[in-house]
C-alpha cells in the first residue's frame, strides 16, 4: 500500500492537509475533479450549495456567458436532481456529473459547451419545464406539436405530445426518451457517444441524436397512437416557460 506523508512533529500522524488530498485522491473519481475539488480547498465529506457548485464548476472550465449550467443537474438524474438544491453537492454527486460529462466528450470548456449547445439550439426543448406549463403552451398549437424535456428519471427525456383537438385527458401524451451511452471500441478506434430511442417504440434501433429520433416521427406514426399522431415542428421560446 502506497505510504502517506507524515507529520513529523507530531509522532507520525498524518498532516491535515495530506490527509485531505489523500481522501480527494481516493474519493473523487476523475484528475479533473480532482483539480477542481482541490483548487477548491473542499473536504472529501463536505457537501456545497448548488450555486457555490456552478460558481466553481464555470470558474475552472472558463465557460461562457449565457451558459446555463443548470443542465448539469441531468447527469445525476431522477431523485438526485430533485434533491440538489436543498442538499447541495457531496462527492456522489459531483462524480456521477463528471463521469456523466467524461464519458461522451473532453471534459473542457469546448466539450461542455458542444452539449449544450446540442440542446439548446432547438426550440422544441425547454429544460426542466414542469408539464402543466408545456400543456398550455401546446393547449393553441396544431396536433401534433411537442416539446422535449429533461426527465426525472436518470438520463433521459420527456416527449410532451398534443394528440387531439379537444380539451381531455387524452389531449397530451407524454413519451420516454431514453438515453444510453455507447462505450467508446479501440478495436476501432470509435468514441463514446449518446444513442437515444423511444419508449414503445417499433423503431427499436437507437437515434444518434434527439433531433434525428425526432425527425423520424414527422414521417412516422407515433407508438400507441389510435389517431395516427405525427410529429409537427414547433416553435415556442425557451425564455417564455415556466420552470420547476
Amino acid at each position: 500500500p502506497e505510504k502517506c506523508p507524515k507529520d513529523e512533529g507530531k509522532g507520525g500522524s498524518w498532516k491535515p492537509e495530506d490527509r485531505r488530498r489523500e481522501n480527494i485522491r481516493r474519493r473523487v473519481d476523475r484528475e479533473e475533479g480532482r483539480r477542481l475539488w482541490e483548487k477548491q480547498k473542499w473536504f472529501p465529506g463536505q457537501r456545497v450549495t448548488w450555486h457555490v457548485f456552478l460558481n466553481a464548476f464555470r470558474d475552472f472550465f472558463t465557460i461562457r456567458d449565457g451558459v446555463d449550467l443548470g443542465f448539469l443537474k441531468h447527469c445525476v438524474g431522477g431523485t438526485s436532481a430533485e434533491s440538489i438544491p436543498s442538499q447541495g453537492i457531496g462527492v456522489s454527486e459531483f462524480n456521477l456529473i463528471f463521469n456523466h460529462l467524461g464519458e461522451v466528450t473532453t471534459l473542457d470548456a469546448s466539450g461542455i459547451h458542444s452539449i449544450y449547445d446540442a440542446l439548446f439550439q432547438h426550440s422544441w426543448f425547454c429544460g426542466w419545464s414542469e408539464d402543466k406549463y408545456i400543456q398550455q403552451e401546446l393547449a393553441e398549437k396544431d396536433v401534433g406539436s411537442f416539446l422535449v424535456r429533461y426527465s426525472k428519471q436518470n438520463s433521459s427525456f420527456s416527449l410532451v405530445v398534443k394528440m387531439s383537438p379537444h380539451a381531455s385527458k387524452e389531449q397530451f401524451s407524454k413519451y420516454l426518451i431514453e438515453q444510453k451511452t455507447v462505450p467508446a471500441d479501440p478495436n476501432t478506434d470509435s468514441k463514446a457517444k449518446l444513442m437515444y430511442t423511444l419508449s414503445w417504440s417499433k423503431a427499436k434501433f437507437p437515434f444518434d441524436s434527439l433531433g434525428e429520433l425526432l425527425n423520424h416521427f414527422y414521417s412516422h406514426h407515433l407508438p400507441h397512437s389510435t389517431l395516427h399522431v405525427v410529429l409537427k415542428p414547433t416553435t415556442i421560446s425557451f425564455g417564455d416557460l415556466a420552470y420547476e
